[in-house]
Protein backbone atom coordinates (compact mmCIF):
# COMPACT_ATOMS: atom_id res chain seq x y z
CA UNK A 1 0.00 0.00 0.00
CA UNK A 2 1.59 3.17 -0.88
CA UNK A 3 2.46 5.36 2.10
CA UNK A 4 1.31 8.97 2.40
CA UNK A 5 3.10 11.94 4.27
CA UNK A 6 1.42 11.83 7.57
CA UNK A 7 -0.93 8.98 7.08
CA UNK A 8 1.02 7.11 9.58
CA UNK A 9 2.34 3.85 9.81
CA UNK A 10 1.70 1.33 6.86
CA UNK A 11 3.00 -1.81 6.57
CA UNK A 12 2.25 -5.27 4.69
CA UNK A 13 1.44 -8.93 6.09
CA UNK A 14 4.04 -11.22 5.41
CA UNK A 15 1.82 -13.95 5.05
CA UNK A 16 1.38 -14.19 1.59
CA UNK A 17 -0.99 -17.28 0.23
CA UNK A 18 -1.24 -19.08 -2.55
CA UNK A 19 -3.96 -21.24 -3.14
CA UNK A 20 -3.86 -24.34 -5.79
CA UNK A 21 -7.12 -25.67 -6.95
CA UNK A 22 -6.76 -29.06 -8.75
CA UNK A 23 -8.94 -29.55 -11.71
CA UNK A 24 -10.18 -33.04 -12.81
CA UNK A 25 -11.48 -32.94 -16.45
CA UNK A 26 -14.65 -35.09 -15.82
CA UNK A 27 -15.74 -32.03 -14.58
CA UNK A 28 -15.43 -32.90 -10.72
CA UNK A 29 -13.25 -30.19 -8.73
CA UNK A 30 -11.08 -31.31 -6.15
CA UNK A 31 -9.65 -28.25 -3.99
CA UNK A 32 -6.52 -28.24 -2.78
CA UNK A 33 -4.82 -25.67 -0.33
CA UNK A 34 -1.39 -24.98 0.32
CA UNK A 35 0.16 -22.39 1.88
CA UNK A 36 3.13 -21.69 0.45
CA UNK A 37 6.18 -19.06 1.37
CA UNK A 38 7.68 -18.82 -2.08
CA UNK A 39 7.46 -20.60 -5.14
CA UNK A 40 8.81 -23.65 -5.81
CA UNK A 41 11.55 -24.26 -7.92
CA UNK A 42 10.49 -24.78 -11.60
CA UNK A 43 6.85 -23.81 -10.62
CA UNK A 44 6.42 -21.62 -13.83
CA UNK A 45 3.20 -20.34 -16.10
CA UNK A 46 1.67 -22.71 -18.31
CA UNK A 47 -1.59 -21.62 -20.05
CA UNK A 48 -3.93 -24.10 -20.52
CA UNK A 49 -6.75 -22.39 -23.14
CA UNK A 50 -9.74 -25.04 -21.97
CA UNK A 51 -10.17 -24.13 -18.59
CA UNK A 52 -9.88 -20.37 -17.12
CA UNK A 53 -7.78 -17.24 -17.96
CA UNK A 54 -9.68 -14.22 -16.24
CA UNK A 55 -11.52 -13.65 -13.46
CA UNK A 56 -13.54 -11.34 -11.21
CA UNK A 57 -13.46 -9.73 -8.00
CA UNK A 58 -16.74 -10.02 -6.53
CA UNK A 59 -18.95 -8.46 -3.72
CA UNK A 60 -20.96 -10.61 -0.98
CA UNK A 61 -24.22 -9.78 -2.15
CA UNK A 62 -23.67 -11.44 -5.59
CA UNK A 63 -23.02 -14.74 -4.22
CA UNK A 64 -25.35 -17.37 -3.60
CA UNK A 65 -27.39 -17.29 0.03
CA UNK A 66 -25.67 -19.94 1.26
CA UNK A 67 -21.99 -19.18 0.17
CA UNK A 68 -22.73 -15.77 1.27
CA UNK A 69 -24.15 -17.09 4.93
CA UNK A 70 -20.77 -19.28 5.43
CA UNK A 71 -18.62 -16.49 4.89
CA UNK A 72 -20.26 -14.22 7.39
CA UNK A 73 -19.75 -16.98 9.88
CA UNK A 74 -16.03 -17.72 9.24
CA UNK A 75 -14.65 -14.09 8.60
CA UNK A 76 -13.92 -13.35 12.67
CA UNK A 77 -10.81 -15.81 11.70
CA UNK A 78 -8.51 -16.48 8.69
CA UNK A 79 -10.14 -19.08 6.49
CA UNK A 80 -10.23 -20.56 2.50
CA UNK A 81 -12.83 -21.87 0.77
CA UNK A 82 -13.92 -22.65 -2.92
CA UNK A 83 -17.68 -22.60 -3.93
CA UNK A 84 -19.27 -24.33 -6.96
CA UNK A 85 -22.23 -25.14 -8.69
CA UNK A 86 -23.67 -25.74 -12.43
CA UNK A 87 -25.69 -22.70 -11.91
CA UNK A 88 -23.34 -20.30 -10.10
CA UNK A 89 -20.12 -21.44 -11.21
CA UNK A 90 -16.59 -21.42 -8.98
CA UNK A 91 -16.06 -19.34 -6.21
CA UNK A 92 -12.53 -18.85 -4.81
CA UNK A 93 -12.55 -16.88 -1.42
CA UNK A 94 -9.75 -15.72 0.93
CA UNK A 95 -10.47 -14.18 4.83
CA UNK A 96 -7.58 -12.22 6.69
CA UNK A 97 -9.44 -12.62 9.86
CA UNK A 98 -10.16 -9.47 12.40
CA UNK A 99 -8.07 -6.54 11.60
CA UNK A 100 -7.41 -3.69 13.86
CA UNK A 101 -7.19 -1.58 10.97
CA UNK A 102 -8.73 1.61 9.72
CA UNK A 103 -8.09 1.01 6.27
CA UNK A 104 -7.25 -2.72 4.25
CA UNK A 105 -6.35 -3.64 1.09
CA UNK A 106 -6.38 -7.13 -0.66
CA UNK A 107 -4.43 -7.44 -3.63
CA UNK A 108 -4.17 -10.28 -6.22
CA UNK A 109 -0.61 -10.68 -6.98
CA UNK A 110 -1.24 -13.59 -9.54
CA UNK A 111 -3.70 -15.50 -11.46
CA UNK A 112 -2.47 -18.62 -13.37
CA UNK A 113 -2.25 -22.15 -14.46
CA UNK A 114 0.95 -24.41 -13.41
CA UNK A 115 0.39 -27.56 -14.88
CA UNK A 116 -3.24 -28.48 -13.77
CA UNK A 117 -3.35 -26.71 -11.14
CA UNK A 118 -4.98 -23.04 -10.76
CA UNK A 119 -2.32 -20.64 -8.20
CA UNK A 120 -4.27 -17.97 -6.52
CA UNK A 121 -1.93 -15.48 -4.62
CA UNK A 122 -3.55 -12.79 -2.77
CA UNK A 123 -1.69 -10.10 -0.27
CA UNK A 124 -3.13 -8.00 2.26
CA UNK A 125 -1.81 -4.72 3.73
CA UNK A 126 -2.95 -3.02 6.61
CA UNK A 127 -2.44 0.76 7.27
CA UNK A 128 -3.29 2.64 10.69
CA UNK A 129 -4.27 6.11 10.48
CA UNK A 130 -2.82 8.69 13.03
CA UNK A 131 -6.37 10.45 12.80
CA UNK A 132 -8.36 7.23 12.61
CA UNK A 133 -11.85 7.98 14.69
CA UNK A 134 -12.92 4.91 13.62
CA UNK A 135 -13.06 1.85 16.42
CA UNK A 136 -14.52 -0.81 14.37
CA UNK A 137 -12.32 -3.77 13.61
CA UNK A 138 -12.58 -4.25 10.11
CA UNK A 139 -12.75 -8.64 8.57
CA UNK A 140 -10.97 -8.59 4.96
CA UNK A 141 -11.83 -11.46 2.82
CA UNK A 142 -11.74 -11.05 -1.04
CA UNK A 143 -14.14 -13.20 -3.43
CA UNK A 144 -13.19 -14.39 -6.69
CA UNK A 145 -14.96 -15.95 -9.72
CA UNK A 146 -12.61 -17.82 -12.35
CA UNK A 147 -13.44 -16.68 -15.84
CA UNK A 148 -12.64 -17.61 -19.67
CA UNK A 149 -12.74 -14.51 -22.03
CA UNK A 150 -12.53 -15.69 -25.83
CA UNK A 151 -11.14 -11.60 -26.79
CA UNK A 152 -7.20 -12.21 -26.77
CA UNK A 153 -6.95 -8.15 -26.52
CA UNK A 154 -9.38 -7.69 -23.56
CA UNK A 155 -8.27 -10.88 -21.66
CA UNK A 156 -4.32 -9.04 -21.73
CA UNK A 157 -5.65 -5.84 -20.75
CA UNK A 158 -5.09 -4.63 -17.74
CA UNK A 159 -5.92 -1.17 -16.02
CA UNK A 160 -5.48 -1.82 -11.88
CA UNK A 161 -3.94 -3.72 -9.88
CA UNK A 162 -7.40 -6.34 -8.73
CA UNK A 163 -8.53 -6.63 -5.22
CA UNK A 164 -10.41 -4.88 -2.58
CA UNK A 165 -9.63 -1.29 -1.25
CA UNK A 166 -11.16 -0.35 1.92
CA UNK A 167 -11.01 3.50 3.01
CA UNK A 168 -12.03 5.09 5.90
CA UNK A 169 -13.47 8.75 5.06
CA UNK A 170 -14.62 11.50 7.49
CA UNK A 171 -17.99 13.13 7.29
CA UNK A 172 -18.15 15.54 10.15
CA UNK A 173 -17.05 14.12 13.86
CA UNK A 174 -17.46 10.43 12.39
CA UNK A 175 -16.54 8.02 9.91
CA UNK A 176 -17.45 5.54 7.52
CA UNK A 177 -15.57 2.66 5.98
CA UNK A 178 -15.99 1.92 2.30
CA UNK A 179 -14.74 -0.79 -0.09
CA UNK A 180 -13.72 -0.73 -3.69
CA UNK A 181 -14.10 -3.73 -6.10
CA UNK A 182 -11.57 -3.81 -8.67
CA UNK A 183 -10.53 -6.23 -11.17
CA UNK A 184 -7.85 -5.76 -13.82
CA UNK A 185 -10.22 -3.97 -16.07
CA UNK A 186 -12.88 -2.64 -14.48
CA UNK A 187 -15.20 -1.14 -10.96
CA UNK A 188 -17.03 -4.25 -10.31
CA UNK A 189 -18.91 -2.66 -6.72
CA UNK A 190 -18.61 0.29 -4.52
CA UNK A 191 -19.88 -0.32 -1.18
CA UNK A 192 -20.23 1.02 2.33
CA UNK A 193 -19.04 -1.50 5.27
CA UNK A 194 -19.34 0.83 8.03
CA UNK A 195 -21.90 2.97 9.11
CA UNK A 196 -23.01 3.94 12.27
CA UNK A 197 -26.85 4.86 13.47
CA UNK A 198 -25.40 8.46 13.78
CA UNK A 199 -23.81 8.64 10.66
CA UNK A 200 -27.18 7.55 9.10
CA UNK A 201 -29.67 10.11 10.58
CA UNK A 202 -26.86 12.72 9.29
CA UNK A 203 -26.52 11.95 5.74
CA UNK A 204 -29.53 9.84 5.02
CA UNK A 205 -28.39 9.87 1.00
CA UNK A 206 -25.69 8.29 1.16
CA UNK A 207 -26.51 4.73 1.01
CA UNK A 208 -28.57 5.73 -2.48
CA UNK A 209 -25.59 7.91 -3.47
CA UNK A 210 -23.29 4.82 -2.96
CA UNK A 211 -25.57 2.09 -4.42
CA UNK A 212 -25.96 4.98 -8.16
CA UNK A 213 -21.96 5.99 -7.94
CA UNK A 214 -21.52 1.86 -7.67
CA UNK A 215 -23.61 1.34 -10.57
CA UNK A 216 -22.51 3.81 -12.84
CA UNK A 217 -18.95 2.56 -12.48
CA UNK A 218 -19.92 -0.58 -12.85
CA UNK A 219 -21.30 0.06 -16.44
CA UNK A 220 -18.38 1.80 -17.43
CA UNK A 221 -18.47 5.37 -16.38
CA UNK A 222 -14.97 7.00 -15.05
CA UNK A 223 -15.02 9.46 -11.99
CA UNK A 224 -15.38 12.16 -14.18
CA UNK A 225 -18.30 11.03 -16.12
CA UNK A 226 -20.50 10.72 -12.87
CA UNK A 227 -22.46 14.07 -12.18
CA UNK A 228 -23.08 14.67 -8.48
CA UNK A 229 -26.76 14.88 -7.48
CA UNK A 230 -27.98 18.26 -6.10
CA UNK A 231 -29.27 16.89 -3.06
CA UNK A 232 -26.23 15.12 -1.62
CA UNK A 233 -23.44 17.05 -3.57
CA UNK A 234 -21.16 17.78 -0.66
CA UNK A 235 -21.40 13.71 0.46
CA UNK A 236 -20.80 12.59 -3.23
CA UNK A 237 -17.86 15.09 -3.90
CA UNK A 238 -16.30 13.37 -0.72
CA UNK A 239 -16.79 9.92 -1.82
CA UNK A 240 -16.05 10.61 -5.20
CA UNK A 241 -12.81 11.97 -4.64
CA UNK A 242 -11.89 8.89 -1.98
CA UNK A 243 -12.90 6.57 -4.80
CA UNK A 244 -10.90 8.89 -7.04
CA UNK A 245 -7.64 8.24 -5.15
CA UNK A 246 -8.15 4.43 -5.02
CA UNK A 247 -8.36 3.99 -8.18
CA UNK A 248 -5.38 6.37 -8.82
CA UNK A 249 -3.40 4.34 -6.34
CA UNK A 250 -3.76 0.80 -8.17
CA UNK A 251 -3.75 1.70 -11.47
CA UNK A 252 -0.96 0.30 -13.56
CA UNK A 253 1.23 2.59 -14.28
CA UNK A 254 1.47 2.43 -18.16
CA UNK A 255 -2.39 2.81 -18.68
CA UNK A 256 -4.01 5.52 -20.26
Amino acid sequence: MKKKKGAGTVYNSTDRHYMLLKYLRSGVFMFLFLLLLCFSAGCGKKENKNLFNSFTVVSINDVPEDLKSTIQRKNENPFELTYSTDESGMYIVKGYGRQEAAECNITVEDFYYSDDDLVVDTNLSVSELNDSVSATPTYPYIIIKPGYIEDNEMKDKQVYEAGIYIREILLANSAIKIQVFLDERNVTSVEIIEENTVMAAMYPLIKPSIKRISEELSAGKSVDEITLSESSYYTEKILLDAISEILQEHKIADTP
